[in-house]
């Protein structure tokens, strides 16, 4: 019986440490992204780059370039 449960505690264990890992390949993916929108989600009066013509387009491509470039380094390390 003592052999069962262990043998169940660490079936457990394997599913909340997948779980885990998902968890924090997620948060580590869109928590820049979190902080770059947060940043530039400011009220500035004098801030140079929110004045550019494409500026919502330039910050749209640079938190994709971000999000491609992290799944890619997940990926070559077989965490994703």
């Amino acid at each position: 019986m003592r052999n069962l449960l262990d043998l169940d505690m660490n079936n457990q264990s394997t599913k909340m440490n997948k779980i885990m890992a998902t968890l924090t390949l997620f948060s580590a993916t869109f928590i820049p992204l979190s902080f770059l929108t947060g940043f530039f989600g400011m009220n500035f009066v004098h801030f140079g780059i929110l004045q550019y013509e494409h500026a919502v387009l330039l910050f749209s491509l640079i938190c994709a370039i971000i999000l491609v470039v992290m799944v890619i380094f997940f990926k070559r390390k077989k965490w994703f």
